[in-house]
């Protein structure tokens, strides 16, 4: 790669500099001096021919160890990529990180999207689910046995309410509803949207971003409990596709 960085650096800055040159011509008193002119064709040149504003924009300012042409370069070098975007002087260049094998295997939305809520759905486990009218000490024998801290909370003819977390409610508010012999229903629960078996997995996982759960509720268009999915489904269903795709040597699908 330094065969081409040190070159375009090169001739964006001449054409910067000839193009300062022709402003001091011209416009002696607004354009004093060609050297700014050489720092922002040096950025916005090479911005250009190698589709990358961002990283043209920072080098250059840092070589040159000041920002205060940082306006003028960062609208020279989007001109530059507007009217050079088809073009790149790296022949390997992909069209962004979703086409590189370098980010094969990150978690992107791309595939999350062609994944839906029943192909990863984990398989009911009845003691993740209580009833609202359960006893919360149930909930406290269950957390201690089978390492729990997050439960969904339904009524007696499984609809879905919430979901209640221990880490949410603290030691304190814990110990008092067990003193208490609370209901669950007694206990603040969160409102974590519950999702449908049609719905993809980009949709759970903005979920899971916003809400601090470990799971989240799949319910029937009444409401109706059906089942459940955790972080570590979405892992595993996208680690299926991820190698399905490799095995069927499928490129990755178009992102916006």
């Amino acid at each position: 790669s330094g065969g081409v960085f040190g070159p375009s650096l090169f001739i964006g800055g001449v054409l910067g500099a000839i193009v300062g040159k022709l402003a001091h011509y011209f416009y002696p008193d607004i354009a004093v001096s060609y050297i700014p002119y050489v720092v922002v064709g040096m950025g916005g040149f090479f911005a250009g021919v190698a589709n990358a504003p961002i990283a043209s924009v920072v080098m250059v300012s840092e070589l040159t160890g000041s920002y205060t042409l940082l306006p003028a370069l960062m609208t020279v070098a989007i001109f530059s990529l507007i009217l050079s975007h088809r073009f790149s002087i790296y022949k390997g260049q992909k069209l962004n990180k979703f086409h590189s094998p370098a980010h094969h295997w990150d978690l992107t939305r791309s595939y999350l999207r062609e994944i839906k809520v029943s192909e990863a759905m984990s398989h009911y486990i009845n003691e993740n689910f209580v009833i609202e009218t359960d006893p919360f000490r149930k909930l406290i024998k269950i957390a201690d046995k089978k390492r729990r801290t997050d439960f969904i909370v339904q009524t007696s003819d499984y609809k879905y309410q919430g979901v209640l977390s221990f880490r949410h409610l603290g030691s304190e508010l814990i110990e008092q509803h067990r003193v208490q012999d609370s209901k669950v229903k007694d206990i603040p629960t969160e409102k974590v949207p519950s999702m449908q078996l049609n719905e993809p997995l980009s949709v759970a996982l903005d979920i899971f971003l916003n809400h601090d759960v470990d799971k989240i509720a799949v319910t029937s268009s009444n409401n109706t409990l059906m089942g459940y999915i955790a972080f570590r489904d979405i892992l595993r269903s996208y680690h299926g596709k991820i190698i399905k795709k490799d095995e069927n040597n499928e490129e990755p699908p178009e992102t916006a």
